[in-house]
């Protein structure tokens, strides 16, 4: 059985409506992060749809025969820079939500 949590189905629930649009993997993923970052992990999901829409704009900029700028940083590169909420002594807790100097990558 399919959980459904509230922050994903508030009239919509996010896939119904990204697939609804018509929308790829990278589309999808900035409109989960921005949908739930109140509900969820706070900043952390603001900048992890951050990263998707900075490689949605790389690969429209690739797509339109355009070089990618200095500023595209690959979606691997961004996810290294994100900190973790676990460690190899097990699992801490998140920082809390509004500190930007825990978490701005």
């Amino acid at each position: 059985m399919v959980h459904h949590p509230t922050h994903y189905n508030r009239g919509i629930e996010c896939w119904d409506y990204t697939t609804s649009h018509q929308m790829c993997f990278l589309q999808g993923n900035v409109v989960k992060y921005v949908t739930r970052f109140r509900d969820r992990d706070g900043l952390k999901d603001l900048y992890k749809a951050k990263q998707y829409l900075d490689k949605l704009i790389e690969s429209e900029k690739i797509r339109a025969g355009l070089e990618p700028g200095p500023d595209d940083i690959r979606l691997e590169e961004r996810e290294r820079l994100l900190p973790t909420t676990e460690s190899q002594e097990g699992p801490q807790s998140a920082p809390a939500k509004g500190n930007l100097e825990d978490i701005t990558p």
